[in-house]
């Protein structure tokens, strides 16, 4: 069944109605309890649990070359930089 909007085609008119409500309606049906964030599909939602609420939220990130650790991907970058690669 194809989209009367795109080209999209589905296999089904219970895929072809959620590919229209959440591409050209904009239907978010998923509404994060903590945050109030919305989000049109169940796997994006679970995702954004995970990362933001979840165990990903704490996961400390440690420098392969000292003690030093942080949870910001970018910081560990700059350490790197500054204390290990400029020396």
């Amino acid at each position: 069944m194809q989209c009367h909007q795109c080209l999209h085609v589905a296999v089904d008119q219970n895929h072809l109605d959620t590919h229209i409500e959440v591409v050209h309606v904009g239907v978010k049906r998923f509404t994060c309890d903590q945050c109030k964030d919305r989000f049109s599909r169940s796997d994006n939602f679970k995702r954004h649990k995970k990362r933001v609420h979840g165990a990903e939220k704490n996961l400390e990130l440690k420098c392969a070359l000292c003690p030093y650790a942080s949870t910001n991907e970018v910081e560990i970058t700059s350490h790197l930089l500054k204390v290990h690669v400029s020396h």
